[in-house]
This record gives C-alpha cells, sequence and structure tokens, in this order.
C-alpha cells in the first residue's frame, strides 16, 4: 500500500479551575473538526473500520464510533485520503465521527456531548490525543489501520 505522506499528532489539555467543577456539553458535530478544502464538497467518500455503524443525525450527517475515520476524494484531479485517529487513553474511547459532506465536507472527532454531558472536576484534567495522517492516493480500511496502530504504538507501520 501506500506509504503515509504526512502524520501529526497532538495533544488537548482541558483544565477548570482549581475551585470550580464544569459541565461540558454540546450539539451533535461538537468536537475537533476538520473542514476540507472547496475540491471535496459533496464529493467525500467517508471511511471507516469494517463492522462500523452510523447513526443518521440528519440529511447526510452521521455519528459513527470507531478508533478512526477517513475521507477520500479528489483536490486538484489528484486522489488523497485524509483520517483522523483517536487514542485509547482518550475519554470516551473509541470517539464517535461527525462527518457530512453538504454544503461542505466536515470531519469531526466528538466526545458524544449531547446525549451525555460530562463534568470536569475542580482541579482535574481532560487531555485528549489526537492525529491526522494523509496519504497521495485513495488507501482502504486495512492502511489505514496499520497507521492508527503505528501512532498509538509509536512506530512504522512493517516494522
Amino acid at each position: 500500500f501506500r506509504r503515509v505522506l504526512f502524520r501529526s499528532a497532538w495533544e488537548s489539555v482541558l483544565r477548570p479551575a482549581a475551585d470550580r467543577d464544569v459541565r461540558l456539553w454540546g450539539r451533535h458535530y461538537f468536537g475537533l473538526g476538520l473542514r476540507f478544502v472547496r475540491d471535496l464538497d459533496g464529493a467525500t467518500e467517508f471511511l471507516f473500520r469494517p463492522g462500523a455503524t452510523n447513526r443518521v443525525v440528519r440529511g447526510d450527517e452521521r455519528l459513527t464510533p470507531g478508533r478512526w475515520c477517513a475521507a477520500r476524494g479528489t483536490i486538484g484531479g489528484k486522489p488523497v485520503t485524509v483520517a483522523m485517529f483517536d487514542h485509547p487513553a482518550n475519554a470516551r474511547h473509541p470517539a464517535e465521527w461527525f462527518t457530512m459532506t453538504k454544503p461542505f465536507a466536515y470531519l469531526s472527532a466528538t466526545l458524544g456531548l449531547e446525549k451525555a454531558p460530562m463534568t470536569l472536576s475542580a482541579g482535574r484534567d481532560l487531555r485528549l490525543r489526537w492525529a491526522v495522517a494523509l496519504w497521495d492516493g485513495h488507501v482502504g480500511a486495512e492502511a489505514i489501520d496499520a497507521e492508527w496502530t503505528a501512532w498509538t504504538h509509536d512506530r512504522v507501520p512493517g516494522e
């Protein structure tokens, strides 16, 4: 399969004040999101691990639990695949992936706060780790899953 061109990871830390609890809530799309370039609007194919089931929210908006979600499309006449990864140490892993293609292509890693708000206790952190990977062609679930495994185990696929 094609090798990943780019992979970047980051960590978000939410910390309430030392003397106050904070309630996290939100719409079905609240989370870490990627709005794709216009070439992908209305023309994105979202991929999930085999066997994943989704829930229709409205129109083509879906919520699908999983450890990763990918978007495939064509930019400037060239095929691309972009995947977002959820880390197993994250709260509520696996993430619920919000996807839509219209009016613009969008992908968001959510914590399901619309159905189950979360309380952060005073002085306690919520740490979330995420990654994104990019391929210069259309790849399938096997390649994406291998990259997720490499990221979560900090190794290069095939080692």
